[in-house]
């Protein structure tokens, strides 16, 4: 049934992987590359365009391969910095946390510390301080400890901006934000990486501006103005020499900060003008042409001119309307491309979902199929398996009802009888003579050794039958254990004038369980004095195992050597023997009967079906050869 069953199993796994195999895919075969949109949009990016930045890195988000990993990290990371820059937060971190996911998923280091310095530029980017500050340390952490020189860099930056947005000119970190500018400075000249050369220097001159910010007009430290003056001119240098009006117009803000605290008003609105002037009113430069305002109203109204304060607030509110309604219309236009996106999907999931639609009906025709064939056998499994595990349990049912036949009549007679005759022997204990109550005490003591070995037979089968007696092998002389039941069977044998033998080599070593084997040689030896008449012989054999199968060391012809890890124990017996019936029925409890030995002893058949259970344990036979009225032969092989 077990070979049907399994044999059916196999079939409808083979249907399955049939069906499976004729599965058709609409996905193209080969799929453009992004690299070129994406280098368009990283382009667009450095120069500040956003907008254009964001439409060619939606054109790569199309077209990326998802298999190519790094590829597609690249583009989730360049995504999220453009869609920062744009205020797009949300769109930004779930980005940023896609790469980190895929980077810490592969084991991407480099790509893990980028995505970690993205998710930090975001939450700084929020005022999120302190998730900022917890990210970009983390990235740093890695950074160096994989001398990844470019992400120290950029940690380094990130961090120092951190440290001067927290300064508040009572605490330390304007002093931290200069070490990490000057450590970024260094990279960056060692690299001759200019843009980020400019973006240090200018750090630190506005590190510098910033310590003399929060202190009274007479305690400005002059050597932090001139360490200002002098790194904002080197960036104003590198950025004139690199072409890029942005970053000039970066340097152009510190350069008017550094102005107001040096108090030169008409300085400082001559860079604002600049900016003013070389700054075109598209959506990409509002933010600048903000912050170019703002100052030019604040350096006014320090002028004092207030008619050209109120002009320049003006164009201030005017700036932020335009750049509010422009940024309401990239969210929108953004939720736009998103919904499109979400309706082509769907289009796309509905096609598959067709497709999967038309294949689950094939499946289902071949599983109903299947599952019929399937339910027969299985039915007819069931059926075999409860027809046997009735037998099982009348048969368990059987030996049961003789246990506690066992534990109710064997054990519980000799008891009431032992009470009766110890009630007598108190009655008594002042009429008798010494000889009777000699003889009256060694039959009560003989009364408590067979309930004593009755218990033990029980304990031991119960342990057994429970799996709580476990065997553990060992190495032992089996010869120097026997010695101390050799000594109480001749003592027993000598009672009954029983002529009792035994033939053991000085030296038999095995590996067994020493306290099972003893065990069954003990009980196997009881059981042939039991039942031995007077005048009779009980003999226990060991001998060695020849090699052509002859046994003990005589029976050894042409030199053949006993195997050293085999013996046959043998115990032999005179007595009363078996009939056919009583050696089928002999290691069954449920048909096993107690038989009366020749003294009157009294037994369970339970001792036998002891040594049985524990010479399977070891992979031995308890064998019997028998003759009714002339004895019995147990043995076995160790």
């Amino acid at each position: 049934m077990k070979n049907v069953l399994l044999q059916t199993f196999i079939a409808v796994v083979l249907l399955f992987l049939v069906a499976c195999s004729t599965k058709t895919t609409d996905e193209p075969l080969n799929r453009p590359s992004a690299g070129e949109d994406y280098l368009k949009a990283n382009q667009f990016h450095l120069d500040a365009k956003n907008d254009s930045a964001l439409f060619y890195i939606n054109l790569a988000l199309e077209k990326a391969d998802t298999s190519n990993y790094l590829e597609i990290i690249d583009i989730y990371i360049l995504s999220s910095k453009i869609t920062n820059n744009l205020s797009l937060y949300e769109r930004a971190m779930k980005e940023a946390l896609k790469a980190l996911e895929i980077s810490e998923h592969l084991h991407l280091i480099r790509e893990k510390t980028k995505a970690l310095l993205c998710i930090g530029n975001i939450h700084f980017k929020m005022y999120n301080d302190e998730m900022a500050k917890q990210y970009v340390l983390q990235a740093k952490a890695i950074a160096e400890e994989n001398d990844f020189e470019t992400e120290i860099m950029l940690a380094s930056l990130l961090l120092g901006q951190l440290y001067m947005e927290l300064y508040d000119g009572n605490n330390d970190y304007n002093e931290e934000a200069y070490k990490l500018f000057d450590q970024a400075l260094k990279i960056a000249e060692n690299q001759a990486d200019t843009i980020n050369a400019i973006r240090s220097l200018l750090h630190i001159g506005d590190c510098c501006t910033n310590s003399n910010r929060f202190v009274d007009p007479d305690k400005i430290v002059k050597e932090h103005q001139q360490t200002a003056k002098k790194h904002l001119d080197e960036a104003m240098n590198l950025a004139v020499l690199k072409k890029t009006t942005l970053h000039q117009n970066f340097v152009r803000i510190s350069l008017i900060r550094w102005n107001m605290v040096e108090k030169n008003y008409r300085e400082g609105l001559k860079y604002a003008f600049e900016i003013l002037d070389s700054t075109e009113d598209t959506p990409e430069n509002y933010s600048m042409l903000l912050q170019a305002c703002d100052h030019v109203v604040y350096l006014y109204s320090y002028l004092g001119e207030g008619k050209l304060t109120w002009t320049y607030h003006n164009k201030f509110r005017a700036m932020m309307m335009k750049e509010s309604d422009y940024k309401l219309h990239r969210t929108l236009q953004e939720m736009s491309v998103q919904y499109e996106t979400a309706e082509k999907e769907l289009k796309i999931e509905r096609q598959q979902t067709e497709l999967e639609r038309q294949q689950t009906r094939m499946y289902q025709l071949i599983g109903g199929l299947v599952f019929s064939v399937l339910l027969l056998v299985m039915l007819a499994y069931v059926i075999v398996q409860r027809t046997r595990r009735n037998r099982i349990l009348a048969e368990m049912n059987t030996v049961k009802d003789k246990f506690f036949s066992i534990i109710s009549h064997d054990l519980k007679n000799p008891v009431i009888t032992q009470h009766n005759a110890l009630q007598l022997l108190a009655e008594n204990i002042d009429k008798w003579d010494t000889n009777t109550l000699s003889d009256y005490s060694k039959q009560l003591l003989k009364s408590s050794d067979d309930q004593m070995n009755l218990l033990k037979n029980l304990l031991e089968w119960s342990l057994l039958q429970r799996g709580r007696k476990t065997c553990i092998p060992a190495l032992f002389n089996l010869a120097v254990a026997l010695q101390p039941d050799i000594n109480v069977i001749k003592n027993m044998a000598e009672r009954k004038n029983i002529t009792f033998e035994t033939h053991i080599p000085e030296t038999v070593i095995i590996t067994a369980d020493e306290n099972m084997i003893t065990t069954v040689v003990r009980n196997l030896l009881a059981n042939a004095v039991k039942f031995t008449a007077t005048g009779g012989t009980v003999t226990l054999d060991i001998a060695g195992v020849c090699r052509d199968g002859a046994r003990g060391a005589g029976d050894c012809r042409d030199g053949a050597r006993p195997v050293s890890t085999g013996y046959i124990v043998s115990i032999t017996d005179t007595g009363i023997g078996m009939s056919p019936e009583q050696m089928r029925n002999l290691f069954r409890l449920e048909s096993a009967h107690s038989q009366v030995g020749t003294s009157g002893e009294k037994g369970t058949g339970l001792g036998l079906i002891v040594c049985k259970e524990m010479l399977d344990k070891h992979g031995s036979t308890l064998q019997v050869e028998c003759a009714e009225g002339k004895g019995c032969r147990f043995w076995f092989e160790i």
